[in-house]
């Protein structure tokens, strides 16, 4: 049987430190040195990469991935698409493969089953009343952390259209590297033009990513609950860069209707490839197609804008909502059963061999990943897929346990 070697990031760049020094002679030489006592250790037949932290494999993997072309080594990547702004080497295979759905499933079932969250259980933190009945008394909500043109875009333009009072919409404004600069100056890089300068967009003036539970990636603002519907701004935006993150996947558990800000064609994927019903009875969604980013939020931005002039008050917010209720509430449980299926994931089953019509459930036990991986790395991608398929996805299929039918008792006993 074939044997590969994981590429393992923490052994070239602890503690996620590598941005500080790549380019640089002691990260090559790092990078280099890890390949090469690898190769020497084990004689690999190949290398596997597993990449879902929004498809960063240039910074993360791109410097070990020269010196595995160097060695004449293959590298087949697993991720939600390749990056539009990294030419793909000749040695390295990628494979399409959704591994934030093991994430993603998890913390849902997690948040809806009152189970332990970020080190809190759900019933410290405390199941939110909106999840029952959502009484939106605004538009829409637009949350952004990290800065990036298209952000900045899709906010001035909500500005230039007088849309802003109509939602909740939060921003920040320069990047770590330009506040880095020695001569930056804030009011030179204001992103707006129909922002004044100095406007504070912010919901939670205390909130800083991750400091504490309830400000983790994962969980839901306190101002959620005031929009009828989700204007997300995905973290990919580029070409083919299909990829659901926590973004999305926010809107799908709450059962909200949304727009996404993300690449050409991504909400024709979600639909065809997702099956996620789209929201026609809302929304246009010809700005789909547009190749240009700027057209695709000028779409969304008018979907917005009309809206708004026909739904004005809470009471209309409240209409709106009901009107796609049980669309919402299929697409939850759609996307769910989407992520415990194997469709999403099915590449890294194909390329080790393993086929959930021919293996049993113990095949997919994390004590089996050495059978295929010289180094195995416990609490890695490879390690939760096969954790997922031990516990949700082989169980599901095999009919051992319907982990769908207690999903659809524990939200029917909620709301």
């Amino acid at each position: 049987m074939s044997k590969y070697c994981l590429i393992d990031e923490e052994q070239y760049r602890p503690g996620n430190q590598g941005g500080r020094f790549e380019g640089t002679d002691a990260y090559q030489t790092q990078c280099r040195n890890y390949v090469n006592d690898l190769i020497e250790k084990y004689h690999p037949e190949a290398f596997i990469i597993t990449s879902g932290s929004e498809l960063d494999i240039k910074s993360i993997f791109g410097e070990v991935i020269t010196h595995i072309g160097n060695r004449t080594k293959e590298v087949h990547v697993f991720s939600p698409a390749w990056p539009a702004n990294y030419p793909k080497p000749e040695w390295v295979t990628h494979h399409v493969y959704q591994s934030y759905d093991h994430m993603l499933f998890q913390h849902n079932y997690d948040w809806l089953a009152k189970r332990q969250i970020a080190g809190r259980t759900r019933f410290e933190i405390g199941m939110p009343d909106w999840y029952k009945k959502l009484s939106p008394t605004l538009l829409y909500t637009c949350y952004n952390n990290r800065p990036c043109d298209y952000r900045h875009y899709t906010i001035d333009q909500l500005a230039k259209h007088d849309l802003l009072d109509k939602g909740i919409v939060t921003a920040k404004y320069s990047t770590v590297d330009q506040v880095g600069q020695p001569d930056y100056v804030i009011e030179n890089s204001w992103p707006f033009k129909h922002i004044p300068y100095g406007t504070k967009l912010v919901d939670e003036p205390e909130f800083v990513l991750n400091s504490t539970p309830e400000f983790g990636c994962q969980m839901y603002p306190q101002s959620y609950d005031r929009g009828a519907i989700d204007i997300v701004t995905e973290s990919r935006i580029d070409e083919g860069e299909f990829y659901l993150s926590e973004k999305t996947n926010k809107s799908l558990l709450a059962r909200k209707p949304f727009l996404v800000v993300s690449c050409q064609g991504y909400h024709r994927w979600l639909k065809e490839t997702r099956g996620i019903e789209l929201y026609d009875e809302l929304f246009n969604y010809s700005f789909d197609d547009e190749a240009d980013y700027q057209k695709r939020i000028d779409g969304i931005i008018n979907n917005v804008k009309r809206l708004s002039e026909k739904y004005t008050t809470p009471e209309d917010y409240q209409k709106l909502y009901d009107s796609v209720k049980e669309k919402a509430e299929r697409n939850f449980f759609r996307h769910m059963y989407g992520m415990i299926s194997e469709k999403n994931t099915q590449s890294l089953n194909t390329m080790l061999g393993l086929d959930c019509t021919k293996n049993l459930i113990e095949d997919y036990h994390r004590d089996k990943r050495s059978d295929y991986f010289h180094n195995c790395i416990d609490g890695d991608d490879i390690d939760r897929h096969f954790n997922f398929y031990y516990q949700y996805v082989m169980p599901q299929y095999k009919g051992t346990y319907n982990w769908m039918k207690e999903i659809k008792d524990i939200t029917d006993l909620i709301i």
